[in-house]
């Protein structure tokens, strides 16, 4: 098996990229229409605004998820000898426009 690694930036980007997100998150919010999605956000500690959809969520909120997030996900196919393990540092290509 080839093992290949693509880099498009560099840590620093992707630093600031986080950071980026954690500010917008915080300061702006998201629009989040699914009722479900509102209500555990809300729970763990966001803010919500019911009438908006808008829930702001505090960068501790993120970091906490990121920190409990599985370190990867098992993808199976119909048959169940075909498996992909998808985990950090992989690169996957797919033919199709369908596949997620």
């Amino acid at each position: 098996m080839i093992n290949l690694k693509l880099n498009v930036l560099s840590r620093d980007e992707v630093e600031s990229i986080h950071l980026a997100v954690l500010q917008v998150f915080e300061k702006t919010g998201v629009k989040i229409y699914s009722e479900r999605a509102r209500r555990m956000l809300k729970e763990a500690g966001a803010e919500v605004d019911e009438k908006t959809y808008m829930v702001k969520i505090a960068p501790y909120l993120v970091e906490e998820s990121i920190k409990n997030a599985p370190k990867y996900i098992q993808l199976y196919g119909r048959n169940t000898s075909y498996r992909l393990k998808l985990e950090k540092d992989n690169l996957y290509t797919v033919l199709g426009s369908t596949v997620p």
